[in-house]
């Protein structure tokens, strides 16, 4: 059985199942493909610029362009590392439904993870 984290008030925990998950249509996932499958399709929306109102056009015209700044030096994840830590852990999720220990804690990880393939 496939194993990750799991929130329960504001505490973690490393036992959840990350199978068997509630899907829209009423049923379950069965495995952890189906799992983060259903999690990206509930949290990353397709992005059509054929679907776009006029502010998303705008939007997406402005990310085109480049930027002429004198202060474009990259964060370093010393700094993405500060500012994660700064979270209020009590606090509830934003919109996203993302607990700032998941975004701590994904962050490790993935630092930990990369260190084995690159520099970050």
């Amino acid at each position: 059985m496939e194993r990750g984290l799991q929130i329960r008030g504001r505490e973690i925990t490393k036992q959840a199942d990350l199978i068997n998950s509630k899907a829209s249509n009423s049923t379950y996932t069965t495995d952890i493909q189906s799992t983060i499958n259903q999690v990206m399709d509930h949290f990353i929306p397709e992005d059509s610029e054929y679907s776009d109102r006029v502010h998303h056009k705008s939007s997406r015209q402005q990310v085109t362009e480049t930027l002429h700044t004198t202060d474009d030096d990259a964060f370093t994840k010393q700094e993405i590392q500060a500012v994660l830590e700064k979270f209020d852990p009590r606090k509830a999720p934003g919109e996203d439904a993302l607990h700032s220990e998941v975004l701590l804690h994904t962050f490790r990880s993935f630092l930990t993870f990369s260190r084995r393939f690159t520099s970050f």
